[in-house]
């Protein structure tokens, strides 16, 4: 049977596992469950350098505008699918919103362990064949009830089932928190990818056991559940970001396609057409205009000395070269005739 997942919106950037919730409490570590961007975080991710970021994301986080957000992500990490069989409402819509703006996507399956672990592993590797994703992560913040060894194995069966499917080693989301308790060390799992959920303010994550003790490090870093949706261009309030350990070259290298947004600037915008120049002196305007100030110079710093009105009609007998489109019609007073491209006056 397909799971059902309740949708409410508008606030949270998703619903985390209570188990996972719970794995950010314990005391004596900055877990900063409120993940908040303090101008300490800020300077942790200036410092170190932490220069290719982009958001997870899921049907939580609601209608996007695309292009704010594919001018600010280096990539995006979608959910696929949750559970058994339960594909995101969102996917396809979020998949060519930013594939039409060359923006590298990830997927992410939110785990159910003790529901069919085949069923899950296929329903994946039929998603990611008609949504080709760089890489593919399992989200494992559930235990699904089942004690340490039970859920090593489940796991197993699912990520050996998936890698076989897709012919592609599939990374792993989790905490330390949660995996510490959860399933412990395994002699698999330390082999894959880690995406770590760590919501800090830390300058570096803390792993999980199964990464830390062999020394393995993390590859992506989910640092806050806190992002603003506004500056991300999503209807959330809130939105995941992470940060991927490397820079441009090492993601290209790792991910065989370069993140969006680096080392491109913007072409500048052309230059404004040049103004015509009005007649030649001597020529008769007639004031197209309601009003058109009178100045007692060619610019707008000289003083205001009248005012002319839309029929009035003027013969040049003054034009200033330096400042566009200025002609005196009397001694001592100027009117600036044509500017930006838009003529106050027509010819008589």
């Amino acid at each position: 049977m397909a799971e059902v997942e309740t949708f409410v919106g508008g606030i949270h950037s998703r619903p985390f596992s209570a188990e996972l919730n719970a794995a950010f409490l314990p005391a004596g570590l900055e877990w900063d469950y409120g993940g908040k961007l303090t101008a300490f975080a800020v300077q942790a991710e200036q410092a170190l350098g932490w220069t290719i970021n982009g958001p997870d994301m899921s049907v939580w986080q609601g209608e996007v505008d695309f292009d704010v957000l594919g001018a600010k992500a280096n990539f995006a990490i979608l959910r696929y699918a949750y559970g058994n069989s339960y594909m995101d409402p969102n996917l396809a819509k979020y998949y060519r919103g930013l594939a039409d703006r060359n923006v590298p996507v990830m997927a992410y399956h939110y785990l159910k362990p003790g529901k069919s672990w085949q069923t899950h592993a296929d329903t994946m590797a039929s998603l990611l064949r008609d949504y080709p994703a760089v890489h593919a992560w399992g989200d494992l913040e559930e235990s699904g009830g089942l004690a340490k060894q039970e859920l090593d194995s489940w796991s197993f069966k699912y990520w050996s089932r998936l890698e076989t499917a897709i012919e592609q080693m599939v990374g792993c989301y989790t905490s330390p928190g949660f995996l510490n308790k959860a399933m412990g060390l395994t002699s698999w799992l330390k082999w894959r990818p880690l995406w770590d959920a760590h919501w800090t303010t830390l300058a570096n994550p803390i792993l999980p056991l199964e990464w830390a003790t062999p020394g393995k490090p993390w590859t992506l870093w989910q640092w806050t559940s806190k992002g603003s949706g506004a500056d991300w261009g999503v209807k959330s309030t809130y939105i995941d970001l992470n940060r991927f350990n490397g820079d441009a070259a090492a993601f290209e290298k790792t991910y065989k396609v370069k993140p969006a947004n680096v080392g491109a600037t913007p072409p500048p915008p052309p230059p404004p057409p040049p103004d015509p120049e009005p007649e030649p002196v001597g020529v008769k305007y007639r004031v197209t205009v309601n009003t058109l100030n009178v100045r007692s110079g060619p610019g707008t710093k000289y003083p205001d000395v009248g005012d002319l009105h839309a029929g009035d009609e003027i013969t040049a007998t003054a034009f200033s070269a330096p400042v566009e489109g200025w002609v005196e019609f009397r001694p001592g007073e100027w009117c600036c005739v044509v500017y930006g491209g838009r003529w106050y006056v027509e010819k008589v």
